[in-house]
């Protein structure tokens, strides 16, 4: 039986907000450094077809709300890999960061009869709810990955402890400075946080959990300063620009919501007359270019969110879902032997959507190193054994 990856890319230019404590425009040149990490402009994707479905007995519908970065594609790559596995079909198309869009895919998806859905994340959780819905009016099963919608029923959310993650990051950001300080806390200084898109659950969660540990209360020395860097290399350029211009020596550290900015983040500081290596950095995600930035030094500290097994795990519940075998439930944990994501805990939702598996997150490098080909950001570097 023939099996079908229809993935319809397609690129969108989404508007910019400046601030310091909220960031905007970036020069031309950032574009062709971060390649595939970079969202370019997008059009609306052709739907797919009927004439797109093949000969197996079950399909399953993808709609992601962006697949140029390196993340999405990762999850996408790997949920089209585990359907091959299972003998299943697989679509998946791209909404350009536009709810509509996704909410026209998914009844598309619909209409065509496909057996499960997966949800790839979305810039706007609320706007997305009447598509899921209608997905559940069709009896049609959902697990989502990246972002979780605000309303309707799925049957899982697959992702990882993003509080607690920004914990570590920041955890790991007191831990650095006091070593590099002769065991004590620098006087005073400047600690930068380059967020993400204020729109998306992820950066209020990554935000949260980095202002647990590292907040002026508890350390009344520093001064913390906030730029949106909205996940992209671009915008975190220029926000980064900003705060290097007003602040410059002053600075001692910086979090980012995800290594994927770091490209702009770290021209912008280059540009500005600093060394990056100078500073202590700390983020997550753990994808190909952050552990690059890790092995020069550039980089002291990665919580991994493991992007492919997101795909993988996605498509394997569905698949049991769709097969009447047993889900996880809530206080169940999940492990499997020699998986980075295990041991996973399957948590409450608070808004009722569905049980949430919150995978693990070790911290590169101290808990795996840089090379570990099980790292989700080491396929796109080659590291396979």
């Amino acid at each position: 039986m023939k099996k079908l990856l229809i993935t319809l890319v397609i690129v969108c230019l989404v508007s910019s907000i400046i601030f310091i404590g909220s960031g905007c425009k970036a020069e031309e040149t950032q574009a062709e450094e971060v390649g595939e990490e970079t969202q370019a402009e997008e059009t609306p994707a052709e739907e797919v077809t009927e004439a797109d479905i093949g000969d197996e007995d079950i399909v399953i519908g993808a709609s992601f709300r962006v697949l140029t970065t390196e993340f999405h594609n990762a999850i996408n790559v790997a949920a089209e890999k585990k359907a091959e596995e299972l003998g299943i079909g697989y679509l998946s198309v791209t909404s350009g960061n536009s709810p509509e869009k996704q909410i026209s895919q998914m009844e598309n998806y619909i209409s065509l009869g496909v057996d499960g859905f997966l949800q790839g994340g979305t810039i706007d959780n609320r706007a997305i709810v009447p598509g899921i819905e209608a997905l559940n009016a069709a009896n049609i099963p959902v697990v989502g990955v990246d972002s979780k919608p605000a309303g309707g029923k799925m049957e899982l959310f697959i992702s990882f402890d993003n509080v607690r993650a920004a914990e570590q990051a920041g955890e790991a950001m007191i831990k650095v400075l006091k070593e590099e300080n002769g065991g004590v806390l620098p006087e005073k200084g400047v600690i930068v946080e380059i967020t993400g898109d204020l729109r998306d659950t992820a950066q209020a969660l990554r935000h949260e959990g980095f202002d647990n540990v590292v907040n002026e209360d508890l350390y009344p020395q520093f001064t913390i300063v906030q730029g949106e860097g909205k996940w992209n290399p671009d915008e975190a350029f220029q926000v980064t620009s900003d705060i290097f211009t007003k602040y410059g020596d002053d600075i001692i550290a910086l979090y980012a919501h995800t290594d994927q900015m770091f490209s702009g983040i770290f021209s912008a500081i280059e540009q500005a007359g600093y060394d990056p290596a100078d500073l202590v950095v700390t983020s997550m995600d753990a994808n190909s270019a952050g552990l690059t930035y890790m092995e020069e030094g550039l980089i002291d500290a990665l919580p991994i969110q493991d992007a492919a097994s997101y795909g993988a795990l996605a498509v394997e519940y569905l698949y049991k879902k769709i097969m009447g075998e047993e889900m996880p439930e809530v206080g169940d944990t999940v492990t499997v032997e020699g998986e980075l994501w295990s041991p996973a805990m399957i948590v409450e939702d608070e808004e009722g959507v569905c049980p949430i598996m919150l995978l693990n997150s070790p911290i590169v490098p101290w808990d795996v190193p840089t090379t570990d080909p099980r790292i989700w950001g080491n396929i796109a570097r080659g590291i396979t054994e």
